[in-house]
């Protein structure tokens, strides 16, 4: 009789930590969105601003850097939704590079 409250107990706790994982996945994805989308409004205002100004070339390498900051976190949200699906992390090469690379800092 204790073995099944004991299993019940660790089934619930189990649930209720796949749920907060979920959710918390979830919010991550979200604001990651939310950022990408903000980061790559602005760099096309500032790209306009520049074609106005007549200063693309002044401001070329900065607008790339931020189209590809936004390149990475899109990939960083594919990843947070593959984890979502299967719950299970699934590093791709990209995302391992990146790592990688800030640790040698």
């Amino acid at each position: 009789m204790a073995d099944k409250k004991d299993r019940s107990w660790t089934v619930i706790g189990a649930h209720f930590l796949n749920r907060a994982e979920s959710t918390v996945l979830t919010l991550i994805g979200t604001v990651l969105v939310l950022l990408a989308v903000a980061m790559l409004f602005n760099d096309i205002v500032e790209g306009w601003h520049a074609v106005v100004e007549g200063t693309i070339s002044e401001h070329a390498i900065h607008m790339l850097d931020g189209v590809l900051l936004v390149m990475m976190t899109m990939e960083i949200v594919y990843t947070v939704a593959i984890s979502l699906e299967s719950h299970a992390l699934v590093a791709e090469p990209f995302l391992i590079i990146g790592a990688n690379n800030q640790n040698n800092r």
